[in-house]
């Protein structure tokens, strides 16, 4: 599976698992579950069923093949049995249907297995119609054919050289514009970044002023770009768009009928008697008068039969009309501009529940310990859709006893969620009962063995601080780190033993180490995007970490946590090529006598 495949796997994992596990009896995606080697329907929703022409009745409980008896011939039956063989999920991009009396229909399965799921072991299924795509690629080689035939006729048909010229130069400009706004509409997925840089891109090509209104959620319409030559123009039209915004209740208005129709409207000339047809009272009247529109075009945004919104292109200084060839290239650009913007909101929906799946994976609020400062810092490698691997943790299991966690999952996205959950509320669990850090972790990594759905390694570094008696901090580490302690007078040393790294083998080798602390003295716990933190070929380290540490002697937890963080980031330049985790925890009280160090190693 190459690259582009394994994207377009991931994102229909993401997007499943937000829809399936959400509520997708509501989704406009069509999902369905199986279940066994016949490939049993257990679940269809709505969708599936609009899809696939079928009443949910006739499709439950009954096998794929015989339920969806058409499946044989695309492809799409195999496509089941081989990763139900295999156990790895697959892409089908664009089976050609049987002929309806629609035309031919194209649609794209994913398909990922389940191996303990609801319904036991099983697929889940994701169909979408990709029709609308695969035609319009079709649209675009035989416009690209035409453009070919049209260069061989300059050569044959010397007498309408002139003429054939003319429209090859014509086409040879809308190609070059359209593919210049595929190149921009790829450089960001910021929807209002989006649009505005479509507005300017009109301007002056095909226009000599553009606005971008869109269809917002709660059915209002709103202008959120706008490009004019003339800076004060344009500022004019955004001062229509506050006083008078669309109004979706005024079907007349060229806007709103391009919204409810979702077809083009070409205005080759704008007439002063349609001005004041449109106009609510004078002194919009005037305003639209001042902007000196002769033509104008509105295209709808539309993008997997939902309408976005509509792109406004005017003609005025210039004097030129439009005509059925610049509806025809507003028509397009609006196509493109419309999945571009469709992808952008989901790709916003898909890091905003990025955001709060991988914040209800750490602490909401760190807890007030009597005696100790505690401060925590976690920064993800980008703002993206994907959920890091980093977490940390810190909660009591008795009196006077407290467990500090940190680890690094290996993965990104929702595979590294699940591990860091099933990570993290395993400690929790397995730590009430469990004293020993070696043991607690030694249940982990059971666990993680266990899990065969989403299998994952984990490097986790334990520590339990102890206030019972003489403070005392026990650690064990799994493939993880080792911890620092700072010393009251600025000496550094680390804690603990390198340990086998977790879900990776059955037998472990763990080592616990236990330290006495003192007022004053600190515990520095870090995932390896600190110490690995990398500016070209210079490494960041676990020296020039241990001397940065060392010169945070006397502060508090938080501006130690601070300074660490800070200086990771800018060796980076704040380019952050790993998540960064860290957990800082001060003795700031008087305390009782030490006691003598000892460490105690365990195989396990």
């Amino acid at each position: 599976m190459g690259y582009k495949e394994r994207r377009r796997m991931a994102d229909c994992r993401t997007r499943a698992v937000e829809e399936y596990g959400g509520s997708p009896e509501r989704s406009p995606l069509a999902f369905a579950a199986t279940e066994g080697p016949q490939h049993v329907l257990r679940y269809v929703n709505p969708a599936f069923c609009r899809l696939f022409g079928r009443e949910r009745e006739a499709l439950l409980h009954r096998p794929f093949a015989e339920a969806l008896p058409e499946s044989r011939q695309d492809g799409s039956l195999a496509l089941l049995d081989r990763v139900y063989r295999t156990g790895e999920a697959e892409c089908a991009v664009d089976l050609e249907r049987p002929r309806t009396e629609r035309g031919a229909a194209y649609w794209s399965y994913a398909v990922w297995p389940v191996q303990d799921g609801p319904y036991g072991q099983g697929l889940v299924i994701q169909v979408t119609d990709t029709t609308e795509a695969v035609l319009a690629r079709r649209r675009y080689q035989q416009a690209a054919a035409e453009i070919r035939e049209i260069n061989e006729r300059l050569v044959i048909a010397s007498l309408r050289q002139q003429e054939l010229a003319a429209q090859a130069q014509a086409a040879q400009r809308r190609a070059a514009f359209l593919a210049q706004a595929g190149r921009l509409l790829a450089t960001s997925l910021e929807y209002e970044v989006i649009l505005q840089n479509v507005a300017r891109l009109a301007v002056p090509e095909i226009a000599d002023w553009c606005a971008v209104d869109a269809l917002e959620e709660d059915g209002s319409v709103r202008r959120r770009a706008v490009a004019h030559a003339d800076p004060a123009k344009e500022r004019l039209v955004w001062r229509l768009e506050r006083r008078y915004p669309p109004d979706t209740s005024r079907s007349h208005q060229p806007i709103v009928q391009t919204l409810r129709t979702g077809q083009p409207q070409l205005l080759p000339e704008v007439t002063d008697a349609l001005l004041v047809a449109t106009a609510l009272d004078t002194d919009q009247l005037q305003t639209l008068r001042a902007l000196g529109l002769r033509s104008a075009m509105f295209a709808p945004l539309v993008s997997r039969g939902r309408r976005l919104g509509v792109i406004v292109f005017g003609l005025a200084e210039s004097g030129r009309r439009y005509g059925p060839d610049d509806l025809a290239l507003a028509e397009e650009l609006a196509r493109d501009v419309a999945l571009a913007v469709d992808n952008a909101r989901l790709y916003r929906t898909q890091k905003q529940i990025a955001h709060m799946l991988q914040q209800s994976l750490l602490l909401a609020r760190l807890p007030e310990i009597p005696g100790l400062e505690v401060a925590a810092r976690y920064l993800p490698a980008a703002e993206g859709a994907e959920v890091g691997g980093d977490f940390y943790d810190l909660f009591q299991t008795g009196k006077g006893t407290w467990e500090v966690v940190i680890g690094d999952v290996s993965g990104k996205g929702v595979a590294a969620a699940a591990v860091t959950a099933l990570a993290r509320y395993t400690l929790r669990a397995v730590s009430m009962y469990e004293r020993q850090p070696s043991r607690v972790l030694a249940r982990l990594n059971e666990a993680l063995l266990r899990q065969q759905a989403n299998p994952g390694y984990c490097a986790v570094a334990y520590a339990s601080l102890n206030f019972s008696s003489s403070p005392r901090v026990t650690v064990a580490c799994a493939g993880h780190p080792l911890p620092l302690l700072l010393r009251r007078d600025g000496s550094v040393s680390t804690i603990g033993q390198p340990g086998t790294l977790l879900g990776a083998f059955p037998e472990l080798v763990l080592a616990e180490e236990s330290v006495d602390l003192g007022a004053g003295d600190t515990v520095v716990l870090y995932t390896d995007g600190v110490s690995e933190a990398r500016m070209g070929a210079d490494l960041f380290g676990e020296e020039r970490l241990a001397s940065l540490v060392a010169s945070c002697a006397g502060l508090d937890a938080g501006q130690i946590a601070v300074r660490i963080e800070s200086a990771v980031v800018e060796f980076q330049d704040g380019h952050l090529r790993d998540d960064i985790a860290l957990v800082v925890i001060r003795v700031s009280g008087a305390l009782p006598p030490k006691r003598p160090r000892q460490g105690t190693p365990s195989r396990l």
